[in-house]
């Protein structure tokens, strides 16, 4: 290909074709209709048609005009878009290139993998019975330098962006994720296999409203990592410990490698705990102060924060999360038991048609409440806020849409009212598209716990579904606990959480901080905000 041919139509079907993603005979025909069509058109604007047609996702014409159209292949599997990042790695939609199915496939740090003890547990899992709430890896494999683990996609939502976005769910419905994922987990211990990465986050509601339990077999492989051999290596161990500690059992954080059937249930009760409260047990803090409290704090009661759970399920919950592995269920049938009784009341994991129910109300979370154990940290928290109309939607309905354009976004700074010296609060940052910014203030206006806008910026540019943003909050004189966050741009509504210190020396003013908002080495937006500070 000669140099003034980058860029052309014809270039952009010599990259496809070469790197096996589409077959040149298919896209002859589209180059030469769009080709008559607009003579003097480049390779972007082709790109745009092929997405247009079907041909491409808009994802895949972005990879292949960046020059990267063989990164899209990853061994047997065809990258089709990023849906999110999770442990350990990015997740992308792919398609089977033998049988066309949908599969997620994560990618692996480039680091030492056992690849060999991988391939091991996929065999393991084939023999598993089935069960529906269980999604285990199928395939593990190497491919561009890079590793991967691949799943069955599961289309639907995350529990914890259910509840972020939607509040705490109903006693029955939380009682029912527990049945279902506590009857997959008896089936994966009895044969001596242990999940280690429940948290919200890994549990999805799908298209036909139930629980499934996803990333099931990295817990596994992190669990199985002693001796000569091991499956990971120590920073990758270590940065997945990092991941999951908002639901890490105490004696997982005192010693990883106690990756035991009990510290199972302890995440599961951590999740129910999240789902009942529409908090984590221990918000706030550093990575220390998580391992400290998990091993020697017990947290803010359930029905203190949400009175509307019962006795009995929240009597559940804090069996489950007992600080020594002996003091819990000591069998899953036993928890099963429990639970099965309440989980008569499910809105959630039972499809329903649009505006027949009104959604549960959210949990009010009462800080006052969360004070009252002197051993948690106190943390002020804006409310996450519903800026889509929620509850002008039936609740089923609400959970399954999701938009996925390009488009100019904004930056929203959220947290909640007025501060003090020395308080710990929590900033949010919704990166949500320009035309859902007057239902967003609107939200803020109408909240009960009155959080505060603290400003809004738009981006310079388009940002594409999928691609790479970066947050950067600052404070004056206050510290910022992660101030650098960056993720793959999916259009949701979870905010990004930046825990900040406020200092204790400061003046009668308010304090100024900025969010920055990068992409590509490039500053796209910035807010310059104040946090008001209390009076007297």
């Amino acid at each position: 290909m000669q140099a003034n041919d980058l860029g052309t139509c014809s270039w952009l079907v010599d990259e496809l074709a070469a790197a096996r993603i589409v077959d040149r005979d298919r896209l002859e025909p589209y180059l030469a209709d769009f080709t008559a069509e607009c003579p003097y058109a480049d390779a972007d604007a082709f790109a745009v048609h092929l997405s247009r047609e079907g041909v491409l996702s808009k994802f895949q014409a972005r990879r292949a005009l960046d020059g990267e159209a063989r990164k899209l292949l990853l061994g047997a599997y065809l990258l089709v878009d990023v849906i999110g990042t999770g442990s350990l790695g990015p997740v992308y939609k792919a398609l089977g290139r033998s049988d066309q199915k949908p599969y997620a496939v994560k990618v692996l740090p480039q680091r030492a993998w056992n690849m060999r003890l991988a391939r091991s547990q996929v065999r393991l899992f084939e023999q598993l019975p089935a069960h529906d709430a269980m999604v285990p890896f199928i395939d593990v494999g190497t491919s561009q330098g890079l590793h991967y683990f691949v799943w069955p996609l599961v289309e639907g939502r995350t529990l914890e962006s259910i509840v972020y976005e939607c509040g705490s769910l109903s006693p029955g419905e939380v009682a029912r994720i527990g049945v279902r994922v506590a009857e997959a987990l008896t089936i994966c211990h009895a044969r001596g296999l242990i999940h280690g990465l429940i948290k919200p986050s890994n549990i999805m509601v799908a298209s036909d409203g139930q629980a499934r339990l996803l990333d099931f077999g990295l817990g596994a492989l992190l669990a199985d990592n002693s001796g000569e051999d091991p499956l990971v290596d120590t920073v990758s161990r270590a940065g997945s410990l990092g991941r999951i500690l908002e639901c890490a059992a105490p004696e997982c954080v005192a010693d990883s490698s106690r990756w035991l059937p009990a510290g199972d249930q302890y995440s599961l009760g951590c999740t129910l705990y999240f789902c009942t409260t529409g908090r984590f047990p221990f918000p706030g803090g550093n990575f220390v102060d998580k391992i400290i409290h998990h091993q020697s704090h017990k947290p803010t009661p359930i029905r203190s924060l949400n009175p509307d759970v019962p006795p009995g399920l929240a009597d559940v919950i804090d069996h489950m999360m007992h600080k020594a592995p002996a003091d819990r269920f000591r069998r899953l049938t036993e928890l099963i038991g429990e639970l099965a009784p309440m989980a008569t009341a499910s809105r959630v994991l039972q499809p329903v048609p649009v505006n027949v129910e009104t959604p549960p109300p959210k949990a009010k979370l009462s800080v006052k409440a969360a004070s009252a154990v002197p051993a948690a940290p106190v943390v002020k928290e804006p409310p996450v806020l519903d800026i889509q109309g929620e509850a002008k939607r039936g609740l089923f309905g609400r959970l399954l849409s999701s938009k996925t354009s390009d488009e100019l976004l904004n930056a929203t700074v959220v947290t909640a009212g007025p501060v003090r010296p020395g308080d710990t609060i929590v900033v949010h940052v919704y990166v949500h598209g320009v035309s859902e910014t007057p239902r967003l203030i609107e939200a803020i206006r109408s909240n009960e716990v009155r959080p505060r806008n603290l400003g809004t910026c738009q981006t310079k540019r388009v940002v594409a579904n999928g691609s790479r943003v970066g947050l950067h909050l600052s404070i004056e004189g206050g510290t910022v606990g992660e101030p650098l966050q960056e993720f793959d741009h999916v259009r949701n509504l979870v905010p990004h959480r930046f825990l900040v210190s406020v200092p204790m020396k400061i003046g009668k003013g308010p304090i100024p901080g900025r969010l920055m908002v990068g992409q590509a080495g490039r500053l796209i937006a910035q807010v310059d905000f104040m946090l008001t500070m209390a009076e007297g």
